[in-house]
């Protein structure tokens, strides 16, 4: 991001921009189930396999800023990503969680310890 965290922009409070890159085809951090919508995510399994590239996710990018000048104001968060190629048909959602996600793998976690 262009400013520090918490930083007041034209009445606007910017709070964070991220920015990750996976670079492995053989990606230890992969769902290896047919995991599904509205299921449960502790229930999906995950681990090391060979990610189609219609699938495989390698850039993501987050930020989150506030309408206005206080922690009160209303958040509007930002969210993309890329992928290797754009054929195939692949199935994408994005799912905001209210807890940590931590399928018990080191490598594969969203929560901090």
């Amino acid at each position: 991001m262009s400013v520090q965290p918490n930083t007041l922009v034209n009445g606007i409070l910017y709070h964070k921009a991220l920015y990750g890159r996976d670079y492995c085809s053989n990606d230890s951090t992969a769902f290896v189930s047919a995991n599904k919508n509205g299921e449960d995510p502790s229930v999906w399994t995950t681990g090391r396999m060979q990610v189609q590239n219609k699938n495989d996710i390698i850039d993501v990018y987050a930020h989150s800023r506030r309408l206005g000048t206080t922690l009160n104001d209303p958040i509007i968060m930002y969210f993309g990503l890329a992928k290797p190629t754009n054929d195939g048909q692949a199935f994408l959602s994005a799912e905001l969680f209210a807890q940590c996600l931590d399928q018990g793998n080191p490598l594969f976690s969203n929560c901090t310890k």
